[in-house]
């Protein structure tokens, strides 16, 4: 495989020539040259109803299986009035029919365009509800060296409501310069220390920082069923406000990182597994005010 560019081919400052020259060698159409053009300007794409929807109707299915045999590995909320689990990290480990999704031919194509070269699955978080996490990006949690080469795909199981708590996110603010642990004083074995408790002391409050002295706009992703938005991995973004509890907004998010790249966690310094974890449920990193 060839050597891996210190820049993402659609971060480089020539993308348009380098898509022009796909498109003569007959190596990208006319459509998917649209899509890597806004990708590359805007740091995220969406693919209405990519995902078949028997598909999201058996993993789902599926899904709310295990989570009901298997209630005890997932954090409930502590809200009472709040019906929904926490998320569940790397549930392609555990149901058959999410590791299909995340290995679907129709996600690999796009990622594979994104990157310019064969991307490989790394991991996926499975939520019954909005998470209203502050914006962030993802380099921080899931780092690739050079930087750039991750992306997430996030799907939607299910025609979403706006009260549900949107995914939320920040068009072109990939272009901004990385914000790692050492930007924001997060220091060598802090993290480990005091887990997300330096992350919201340190982190968040620099994100938003960014985001108004840039004067970002969010746009709100009121996805219908099988809709995927990519998202590139520099791009902000989190949940926004659930207004309404009990309104659903069943998802998945496939992340997957360039092959031939050093993938590690940022915060812990900590090189990323491929393959072997086992499904975990994920406590929220922002708990909800109390009504």
């Amino acid at each position: 495989m060839r050597e891996v560019d210190q820049i993402p081919w659609l971060d480089s400052h020539d993308y348009m020539d380098l898509i022009r020259e796909k498109q003569l060698a007959g190596q990208m159409d006319k459509e998917e040259a649209l899509a890597c053009t806004f990708f590359a300007e805007e740091g995220y794409l969406i693919i209405p109803e990519l995902i078949d929807s028997d598909l999201l109707d058996r993993a789902w299915e599926s899904y709310e299986d295990f989570y009901q045999q298997n209630r005890g590995e997932f954090f409930e909320s502590a809200i009472p009035e709040d019906p929904w689990p926490e998320r569940y990290l790397n549930t392609h480990n555990c149901v058959p029919e999410i590791k299909e999704i995340l290995e679907s031919s129709k996600l690999l194509h796009i990622t594979d365009m994104i990157f310019g070269r064969k991307t490989r699955p790394f991991q996926t978080i499975t939520s019954h509800k909005g998470t209203e996490q502050p914006a962030h990006s993802d380099s921080i949690h899931m780092t690739t060296d050079p930087p750039g080469y991750l992306t997430a795909a996030w799907i939607a199981f299910e025609d979403l409501e706006p009260n549900c708590g949107l995914l939320e996110y920040y068009p072109r603010s990939h272009r901004l310069p990385y914000l790692l642990s050492d930007d924001v004083g997060i220091e060598g074995g802090e993290f480990q220390e005091q887990k997300y408790d330096v992350y919201k002391r340190n982190y968040e409050p620099a994100v938003a920082e960014v985001i108004a002295q840039n004067g970002l706009e969010s746009k709100l992703f009121q996805a219908r069923k099988g809709d995927v938005l990519f998202w590139h991995a520099n791009l902000l973004h989190g949940g926004g406000w659930r207004r309404d509890l009990h309104k659903s907004r069943k998802s998945l998010v496939c992340h997957y990182f360039a092959e031939e790249v050093r993938c590690y966690h940022d915060l812990s310094g900590l090189p990323a597994h491929f393959g072997g974890e086992t499904g975990v449920g994920i406590e929220p990193l922002f708990k909800h005010e109390t009504r």
